[in-house]
């Protein structure tokens, strides 16, 4: 099951259906949303520095929130661009 929307990652989950019903509760974030709080923030730029420079390790949804240039890897770009979106810009 792929779970799309405007501005959001995608995210795809499993789900085997069986004889009973099966029930998934689905999150997306907003690019950029790297914590997942709901809010892009400079918490979300700290997190995503961190990730850079290997003090954390960001799962493949928080890696994908982070690329919110979509060009594949996360980098400084990436940070960039987050400090523009929550500058407004």
């Amino acid at each position: 099951m792929k779970v799309m929307k405007k501005s959001h990652a995608a995210r795809e989950y499993t789900v085997t259906v069986g004889k009973s019903n099966v029930t998934k509760t689905a999150k997306i974030c907003l690019l950029g949303d790297v914590n997942m709080d709901g809010n892009i923030s400079v918490l979300d730029v700290t997190e995503v520095q961190n990730g850079i420079a290997g003090a954390l390790e960001l799962s493949e949804y928080q890696n994908k929130l982070a690329d919110v240039n979509n060009d594949g890897s996360v980098s400084v770009n990436d940070v960039t661009q987050i400090q523009n979106i929550i500058a407004g810009f």
